[in-house]
């Protein structure tokens, strides 16, 4: 039975359906619903499941029978409904109002959200040249010497460089703010404290001593003043050497031959650390720039559907941390849709970006060859040495079936995304003409 349908595609991406049903379609689902009602009711004069239609329908009351037939087919008319109109719903789509006699549905199916990108190809963001300074270099040659230095039992009281261990207890007030024992403290005025006398208090101590002194410490965040009674128990007092910065050093880190070679590799792992943020940095600003000459167009039940996302996060979250979500609103005198209104922008930001991601990877037609993922997988297993063979073949099949598979493949397209990003940016991305011209010949 073929339905007459009226469709309307609204401004943000809504397809509204007015779904007008034969009436012989629903004078069928309501002998249907009959049939099972009766084998439940017991109507005078009638065994089980044997009264006629017309006494059934009588019985139960003809509008009652049929609002029980249209929500059995409802469901049905829904499907066929999309299917006739060719609608893929990007969300559960939703039932308005219905019109019982003649049976006529008004439908809402949320469609896929439309972006335009814009003439996104016209983007330019200029690098920033990456330097790492003498200083951090040298920063990262003293964490170096740290890293080897020495501890020794000292026999003798606290001098500035040592490590202690100690009871720490701080109060503010009367309450007590801090409460460790035997904590590891480097008496490093620099780090312990900085700008107070905390250093200079304890140097002296010995293992076995203790001291209460006031301690004056300033919330650099919001600037407030804590005045706090410190108590410090020292149990033991070690002497701490560092080694110096030469050849052997050096050797002891790794495979260097001299202090020269080792500050030359540090220096190449910060400039690398570093064009990696900057990389990273600039992708976003690309990205954003791009975004923001998009248009994306999506129907509210999208966006419903995320902030859904993130509620569920959010008591999964709280259920490791031995919460639920209603213990946690109620503490916060919040209830549930004030939690989904706070999620929104987050929501809307998130479904926005991969939204506009997804163009660009389409209108860039990146894509992962079989080829590519066996490489990563195989680069994948060799950092893993010492495997047995078994295990390795249990990680190659992890990596390229199921969802270990789509886990790999998006890892590698958004690396080919970013890459294309750079290229853009920097005015050096292949025409598209010629990516399309590739791509055809692949297939």
């Amino acid at each position: 039975m073929t339905l007459e349908i009226e469709q309307h595609e609204t401004e943000n991406r809504e397809l509204q359906l007015i779904v007008r049903v034969d009436e012989a379609r629903v004078e069928e689902a309501m002998r249907q619903t009959a049939r099972k009602l009766a084998r439940n009711i017991r109507i005078p004069g009638f065994r089980p499941g044997k009264a006629p239609f017309h006494v059934l329908r009588n019985w139960v009351g003809a509008d009652a029978l049929r609002a029980e037939a249209v929500d059995s087919i409802a469901p049905d008319i829904y499907r066929e409904a999309t299917e006739q109109v060719d609608a893929v719903p990007f969300a559960p789509g939703s039932l308005d109002e219905i019109e019982m006699e003649p049976l006529v549905l008004h439908i809402t199916v949320p469609l896929r959200p439309e972006v335009d990108l814009g003439d996104y190809r016209s983007v330019r963001v200029e690098p920033t040249p990456v330097e790492v300074s003498d200083e951090a270099v040298n920063e990262a040659m003293r964490a170096i010497q740290e890293k080897h230095a020495l501890l020794e039992p000292a026999n003798r009281p606290v001098q500035p460089g040592d490590m202690i261990i100690a009871d720490l207890r701080a109060e503010e007030e009367g309450a007590v703010v801090l409460s460790q024992e035997k904590a590891e403290l480097l008496l490093d005025p620099a780090v312990v404290y900085p700008d107070t006398p905390f250093v200079e208090t304890v140097v002296g101590m010995s293992a076995g001593d203790e001291k209460t002194f006031p301690l004056v410490l300033e919330d650099k965040d919001d600037g407030h003043t804590h005045e706090l009674t410190y108590t410090v128990k020292v149990h033991e007092v070690k002497s701490r050497f560092v080694p110096p910065l030469n050849d052997e050093l050096a050797r002891e880190e790794g495979d260097f031959e001299s202090l020269l070679d080792l500050r030359i590799h540090v220096r190449k792992q910060l400039t690398e650390a570093a064009q990696r943020k900057a990389d990273a940095e600039y992708v976003d600003e690309v990205f954003g720039k791009m975004r923001e000459g998009a248009k994306v167009v999506y129907p509210p039940a999208a966006l419903e559907q995320e902030i859904d996302r993130l509620v569920e996060e959010r008591k999964e979250r709280f259920s490791r941390q031995g919460w639920s979500l209603d213990d946690f609103l109620k503490l916060q005198g919040k209830t549930v849709e004030d939690l989904r209104e706070e999620l929104r922008p987050e929501a809307e930001d998130y479904l926005v970006r991969s939204q506009v991601t997804y163009a660009l990877v389409k209108a860039e037609r990146l894509a992962v060859e079989d080829q590519e993922l066996e490489t990563r997988v195989g680069k994948r297993i060799d950092q893993m040495p010492d495997l047995e063979e078994e295990t390795a073949q249990q990680l190659r099949e992890l990596y390229t079936t199921g969802h270990g598979r789509v886990l790999m493949a998006n890892e590698v397209l958004m690396e080919k995304f970013t890459e294309r990003l750079k290229a853009v940016g920097r005015g050096e991305a292949p025409e598209l003409s010629e990516i399309a011209e590739s791509s055809d010949e692949e297939e």
